[in-house]
């Protein structure tokens, strides 16, 4: 299982690039991979089930703020922030 891993090849632009050619991203090809809640975050292998599951069941924070689902999408897409 993959947490912020991903995080590595989007601060290095080499690998993000090389990533992006050779499609080697671990992520289903045919599904929306637009996050918009944090289980989202759980369900494309972006972080780990205690993570996810202390911050929507035990902070009761289920709805990304607006700032965060944009952002995080950005980060996804290569955008460098």
């Amino acid at each position: 299982m993959r947490s912020f891993s991903l995080s590595t090849q989007l601060r290095d632009p080499a690998a993000s690039a090389a990533a992006v050619k050779n499609d080697t991203f671990d992520e289903p090809a045919s599904e929306d991979k637009t996050v918009n809640t944090f289980e989202d975050l759980k369900r494309f292998g972006l972080a780990e089930d205690v993570l996810v599951h202390t911050i929507s069941r035990e902070m009761k924070i289920n709805i990304m703020t607006d700032v965060q689902k944009a952002t995080i999408n950005e980060a996804l897409a290569g955008t460098d922030m």
